[in-house]
Parts: C-alpha cells; sequence; structure tokens
C-alpha cells in the first residue's frame, strides 16, 4: 500500500516499500524544520532511508538506520532543498507501520 497522507506532514505507511513520496517534485513545500519518525510495530525493528531524489539520484539523509518498536527518530536539523526538481522520499523495510511527522 502507497504512503497515506492524513493531514498535512502527517504520514502513515502500513507496509515495506521503497521510494515512497513524502514530499512530491513540485509541491510548493516550505522548509523542513524537524521530521520524526515512529516504528508503531510492537515487535519488529523498522529499517528506514530518507532521501532527496529527482526521479534518478538518490542523496540520503538516512540510510538502512534501525528503529527499535516503540522508538521514535527525531531529524531535528532544519532541511531546505529546491523543491521544483527534488523531492522527499522514504525506504521502508522491516517494522511497520510506521508515522511520519514532517513540520
Amino acid at each position: 500500500m502507497a504512503i497515506t497522507e492524513r493531514s498535512y506532514g502527517v504520514f502513515h505507511q502500513d507496509a515495506a516499500q521503497n521510494d515512497q513520496a513524502l514530499i512530491e517534485i513540485d509541491k510548493s513545500r516550505g522548509a523542513i524544520k524537524s521530521i520524526s519518525i515512529c516504528n508503531e510495530h510492537a515487535s519488529t525493528t523498522a529499517v528506514v532511508g530518507l532521501y532527496l531524489g529527482d526521479g534518478t539520484n538518490k542523496s540520503y539523509i538516512i540510510k538502512d538506520v534501525s528503529i527499535p518498536s516503540g522508538v521514535s527518530l527525531l531529524l531535528d536539523h532544519e532541511l531546505g532543498f529546491d523543491n521544483s526538481s527534488l523531492g522527499l522520499f522514504l525506504d521502508l523495510s522491516g517494522g511497520f507501520p510506521v508515522s511520519i511527522i514532517i513540520k
């Protein structure tokens, strides 16, 4: 299943899948102050990657990071990128569902 945006900046992913767009190219999103990724699974570690991509190239912010069950990863370094040519994407394997909050 594809990632679901529940409201602006709040996402839910309930299956392992790569190249899921959190912010698509040309969606005019503002600067990102933080990204929180929570592994909601009761016992399995989630393995996540988060990257900027243009459809051909990937520049990873994090890659193959293990998030234990019931734990949240907070990326609180401000992130700015040219959204006219880049999007923000998620890779997920292992434990799911995960919740993602982008502020």
